[in-house]
């Protein structure tokens, strides 16, 4: 999966999403980031001020994930026999870290919630 860091500095493939870690460099403020794992090196691409964020982040990479539209390919490889034809798959889209701004903005949105939408939760 392709991954764009908050800062926009940064595009990585990343290989494995590494969940929350914290970070206390800046003045003893705790903060939360989000790693990942490419083939040869580690990024951080996205820094939060709470685990709610985080979590919320997390989450917008999931479905992220679960909606991406992927194309079948094929490739021809040239091998002692002949070619042979490779089946691969890869996405059309690119995740994009949100700001911090971005994120508080979503989760105050799911805490306004009217009247008739706590009557529907609670069935």
């Amino acid at each position: 999966m392709w991954i764009r860091s908050q800062n926009k500095m940064i595009l990585v493939e990343a290989k494995i999403i590494k969940g929350i870690d914290t970070d206390l460099s800046n003045k003893g403020k705790r903060r939360y980031k989000i790693d990942v794992d490419t083939v040869t090196e580690d990024y951080n691409i996205g820094i939060y001020e709470t685990e709610e964020q985080v979590i919320q982040v997390l989450d917008m990479i999931q479905e992220h994930v679960e909606n991406t539209h992927f194309d079948s390919l094929s490739c021809n490889y040239l091998t002692g026999d002949g070619n042979v034809q490779v089946p691969f798959q890869t996405a059309k889209a690119v995740f994009q870290m949100p700001a911090i701004s971005e994120v508080e903005a979503m989760l105050s949105k799911e805490k306004e919630w009217t009247v008739e939408e706590i009557l529907k939760r609670e069935g």
